[in-house]
């Protein structure tokens, strides 16, 4: 197994023994975990909205000629 994946397992696990403290109650391990999810969510739909939308508008108004 590479390191990478190995590191991926890793962090997966973590992170799932994270959210299932919730069950003892809110605590910090939790608030870490929800803190992660939501940040990486939106820097996902961040980089989605640049790629797939502005990106390649912005392309698109460089290269149109003007009239």
């Amino acid at each position: 197994m590479a390191l990478g994946e190995m590191v991926g397992l890793w962090a997966a696990a973590l992170l799932t023994l994270a959210v299932l403290s919730y069950l003892l109650g809110e605590n910090p391990l939790f608030r870490l975990a929800q803190h992660l999810l939501v940040g990486i969510a939106a820097g996902y739909a961040a980089a989605l909205a640049w790629n797939h939308v502005l990106a390649p508008r912005l392309m698109r108004l460089a290269e149109a000629p003007r009239e």
